[in-house]
């Protein structure tokens, strides 16, 4: 059974987040199923549902088009591909994994349909990314507080977050005091600071 496999690291694309998993599995010392390295591995069954989570999360099913009678995005097995592994036999045993998580036994339906197709809904890549180097730039050394560039970037990305995951976020109640600090390497350069404040404590400089 798929499930029952296990997967290492090596076989996986290099994505720091399922290496994290794999590194906190109590049975990360048993054998990969797929090849035979003695890296550490995950089981199959964990891999879908994480996989699953990703989907749901970062992807969104692609309708069927009458008119040009096909369906729009990608289908599962190059999502896959792309996301998880190249290893043609990892990917066909998590589609198989993917296709019994997503079976519902009371309706007889699946949930992304008999042939998933997928399109990305959540990207910070590209456009998005040049825009938040960008935004990151501005605030760590000019306008920090009154940042419209940052407060479009922020709803940009944040919006949709917040939209479908509050639990991400903490609110502060009206008045409450939130401070920072400023690291000094040596007292002198400390006590320099605190005679000119106005000199030291604005923007970091870009180094």
């Amino acid at each position: 059974m798929p499930g029952s496999k296990r997967i290492c690291r090596q076989c996986l694309n290099d994505d720091r987040y399922l290496i994290n998993i794999i590194a906190s599995d109590p049975d990360a010392s048993e054998s990969c199923d797929y090849c035979d390295s003695e890296e550490m591995t995950m089981s199959m069954e964990t891999l879908a549902e994480k996989v699953d989570w990703l989907i749901e999360n970062y992807y969104r099913g692609g309708e069927y088009n009458h008119y040009l009678e096909k369906y729009e995005g990608e289908p599962l097995f190059s999502v896959l591909e792309q996301e998880v592994t190249v290893n043609d036999n990892i990917i066909n045993d998590l589609s198989e994994l993917l296709d019994e998580l997503w079976f519902d036994w009371s309706s007889h339906e699946r949930t992304y349909g008999d042939e998933p197709h997928f399109v990305e809904a959540v990207t910070i890549s590209g456009n998005l990314s040049r825009k938040w180097n960008s935004m990151e730039r501005k605030l760590r050394e000019s306008n920090r507080f009154f940042n419209m560039d940052a407060m479009a970037t922020f709803e940009e990305v944040f919006g949709y977050l917040h939209e479908n995951h509050p639990s991400a976020f903490i609110d502060f109640e009206q008045n409450t005091s939130i401070f920072r600090g400023r690291i000094f390497q040596s007292e002198e350069a400390l006590e320099a600071a605190l005679r000119m404040p106005e000199s030291s404590f604005g923007p970091p400089p870009p180094n």
